[in-house]
């Protein structure tokens, strides 16, 4: 790495630092995020604390797989504590320290596709400014430990495709931090189902690497009795709301307008038959997710804490339905299908495409059709698509995603200091 990158690099940490620790020494407590640490995560820590090797028959008061509780439950046991608070600054700068990680191993995957620190810097930038990424390291949830490692996952598939160990750790790791992750591993065993090389091996490669997750998962679910823990299977757990994935389209159609210079080497490369096919499957996915599925605003359906659910508050529509989410809809199939045909077109495994349609799987699988849950993934996966391209795109175009982060992290930050109410309901 250059000095220029490491610069650059080491500035996007600063800002994300700047963002993050203050208010912890501050002491807010201004958003759910809080409530979620307070009423959840700490008495799950302060539980293991006291019982640090119960890894299955454990008191549940998260929905999620443990491993961020265990985690911060020895580190705690190492410092000395019998039990933790929000006023303990050890595990909440280990909590930011997480995010920070995010942050960094986002940028290290962009500068190593590209070269480029500023372009790096530039798709950083929407994960510095994310609300959800700022919010999970201030207070302690489970949130960007999961992304890391999903980040971590994709990092060594790019660059470290055969060192399977490294792989199958962050597999791992990821979905121990939150379970719906779990289908991303169809997305790192499928190069074992395309043609060439040795079969057998790529077999053996690719059971190494996602195996132990399954198994794990598997051991998890019989001692729970279901893909959620003791009580917290009566707030959350395995369902399918038809909305979810909906939104997830949506709201993918919608970062790719900040994004359009970036991504138009993409589709300006469709030949004809790649227009059409493109088109078609934004058309047919985006209209048939919006016909089976209700788009309105409505709380206590899960459609709320989103973009996607504020425009469609403030748009027409008919019935349970509005016009503004078949649109976005239909725009993100068709983008999501586009980046597909360029990998065939290119003779490239698009891992980060299809890593990222197996979590709007595991997504899909819970009531909650919130921003919250995919805003981070559909910002690494663009940038990685971005940053793959081999066309030299002008430097203004860099204002898309620098503007969406400065837009999105202003509005963060006011609404973490308390001077803006509620965003999006």
């Amino acid at each position: 790495m250059t000095t220029t990158a490491r610069v650059w690099c080491t500035a996007t940490a600063v800002v994300f630092l700047l963002l993050t620790v203050p208010p912890i020494f501050a002491g807010l407590a201004t958003m759910f995020q809080h409530g979620d640490m307070v009423k959840f995560h700490l008495p799950q820590i302060n539980y293991l604390i006291q019982h640090p090797l119960q890894f299955l028959d454990y008191e549940a008061t998260s929905a999620t797989t443990p491993g961020h509780h265990f985690l911060f439950a020895w580190v705690s046991i190492l410092f000395g504590y019998e039990s933790v608070g929000e006023e303990t600054i050890v595990l909440r700068l280990l909590n930011v320290a997480i995010g920070l990680g995010l942050v960094v191993v986002a940028w290290m995957t962009f500068y190593r596709l590209k070269k480029d620190a500023l372009l790096a810097t530039a798709l950083a930038l929407p994960l510095v400014g994310s609300n959800y990424v700022l919010t999970a390291s201030i207070w302690i949830n489970t949130d960007n430990g999961a992304m890391l490692f999903f980040a971590l996952t994709l990092f060594s598939m790019l660059f470290y495709a055969e060192r399977v160990y490294l792989t199958a750790i962050f597999v791992l790791l990821m979905v121990m931090w939150r379970q719906i992750y779990l289908p991303v591993v169809g997305a790192v065993a499928l190069p074992a189902l395309l043609p060439g090389g040795d079969t057998k091996r790529k077999f053996v490669r690719a059971a190494l690497a996602v195996l132990p997750t399954i198994l794990v998962v598997g051991v998890y679910a019989s001692a729970w009795g279901g893909l959620t823990p003791g009580t917290t299977q009566l707030y959350n757990k395995f369902t399918l709301n038809l909305s979810v994935p909906l939104h997830a389209l949506a709201l993918t159609g919608l970062f790719a307008v900040p994004y359009a210079v970036l991504l138009w080497p993409t589709l300006k490369a469709l030949d004809d038959l790649g227009r059409k096919i493109s088109g078609g499957v934004g058309v047919v996915v985006g209209l048939g997710a919006w016909l089976v599925a209700a788009s309105t605003h409505d709380n206590d359906a899960g459609r709320w804490g989103s973009l996607i659910w504020l425009l469609a508050k403030k748009s027409p529509g008919v019935g349970d339905k509005t016009f503004v989410v078949l649109v976005l809809a239909i725009l993100g199939a068709g983008v999501l299908a586009a980046m597909g045909w360029r990998a065939l077109r290119e003779r490239y495994y698009p891992v980060e495409l299809m890593m990222l349609l197996a979590y709007f799987a595991g997504y899909s699988a819970q009531i909650f059709a919130w921003q919250r849950y995919i805003e981070p993934a559909i910002f690494l996966v663009l940038g990685v698509h971005c940053a793959r391209s081999e066309a030299k795109a002008p430097r203004w175009a860099l204002l898309g995603p620098v503007g969406l982060a400065a837009v999105f992290g202003l509005m963060s930050e006011l609404r973490i200091w308390g001077a803006l109410g509620q965003l999006f309901g």
